[in-house]
């Protein structure tokens, strides 16, 4: 399951701002840091893996699958996307906005078993005193904390963080397995490697800064 990423050029419009990108093949279970200046272009490989990008040359596989050739429903299947900035002005609960994130890997009926996965990310994530809180009611770290349960609870592959600061500290306070619910001992990025080989449902975790 190694996410592999070779000759990727991408832009905007008639702008280039990646060119013959290849990077060494990541395999599952890897922390991987992405940094340089701005505008270099993180954001832009960050869009191209996610699929808000189209490549205009160039490959993205992951377990031997061909990203770019997926539909939207697939690939949010696979990859999380976690922007630098984030907003939403819909009149939406907590727990709404966890659900609609749910549902963008899944058919938009609702069934019991969505239900029950969005409480039990809540739970898992202490949030669920938030659940039918607005988006708009809550603070900083409280918005940030929805985002992390809206990228956990569709158990994605491979999660890209953008600037992840704030929401990186979140993480690692609550390294577990949606699956199961069992949490690990210990916060330290050490104990947290080792969770994303064996209890957290991620293959890899890509940052940039």
């Amino acid at each position: 399951m190694r996410l592999i990423i070779e000759n990727i050029s991408a832009g905007y419009g008639r702008v280039e701002v990646l060119h013959d990108v290849t990077v060494a093949p990541i395999p599952p279970g890897q922390f991987v840091g992405l940094i340089g200046p701005n505008a270099s272009g993180k954001s832009t490989l960050f869009k191209a893996l996610a699929g808000v990008l189209r490549p205009s040359a160039g490959t993205i596989r992951f377990d031997g699958i061909d990203l770019c050739s997926l539909n939207r429903r697939d690939r949010a299947r696979q990859i999380a996307y976690m922007p630098q900035a984030y907003g939403c002005n819909a009149i939406l609960t907590v727990y709404e906005s966890v659900l609609l994130a749910f549902k963008q890997t899944t058919g938009w009926r609702v069934h019991a078993d969505n239900l029950d996965r969005v409480s039990h990310t809540l739970s898992v994530l202490n949030l669920s005193h938030l659940a039918s809180r607005g988006l708009r009611n809550l603070s900083g770290g409280q918005a940030q904390m929805v985002a992390v349960a809206q990228t956990l609870v569709r158990d994605p592959d491979i999660v890209l963080l953008t600037n992840p600061q704030a929401r990186l500290i979140c993480i690692i306070s609550f390294p577990f397995c949606l699956r199961c619910g069992t949490k690990c001992s210990g916060v330290a990025p050490s104990s947290w490697r080792r969770c994303m080989t064996s209890t957290l449902p991620l293959s890899s975790v890509i940052v940039s800064s």
